[in-house]
């Protein structure tokens, strides 16, 4: 059985192990942040009867996790340059990759309000 077939097709320059090294970095890193989120989640179930405030926090912080892992998967997959693209687009997938990366730490601090809410409450 000859695996030619990985190598052979080309797409934008790309061959097929490129992309699907490229998308591989993002389903795994996508993977990755579904765990933690899952496990943040039990977590905080698991805390919410003994501390309520440690739970709130937990599960706050478990809200953007799996975008936050997306943002720095695709800026690892961008970063390791998989794909071959031309200079002036591989600047813009650094920006690209920059600007997401920044929306989703904001993301996780927004989302840290619920915690701050939570102490304003009491």
């Amino acid at each position: 059985m000859s695996l030619r077939w990985l190598t052979q097709p080309v797409v934008a320059g790309n061959q097929l192990w490129q992309i699907l090294a490229f998308f591989g970095i993002l389903l795994l890193s996508l993977a990755v942040g579904r765990i933690l989120r899952f496990a943040l989640d039990m977590a905080a179930r698991r805390e919410k009867a003994r501390r309520e405030w440690v739970g709130v926090v937990m599960r706050s912080a478990g809200r953007p996790v799996v975008y936050v892992a997306g943002a720095i998967g695709l800026w690892i997959a961008i970063d390791a340059e998989i794909l071959a693209t031309s200079p002036g687009f591989q600047a813009i997938l650094d920006t690209v990759s920059s600007v997401l990366l920044a929306v989703a730490i904001g993301y996780g601090v927004y989302s840290l309000v619920d915690a701050v809410d939570f102490f304003l409450g009491r």
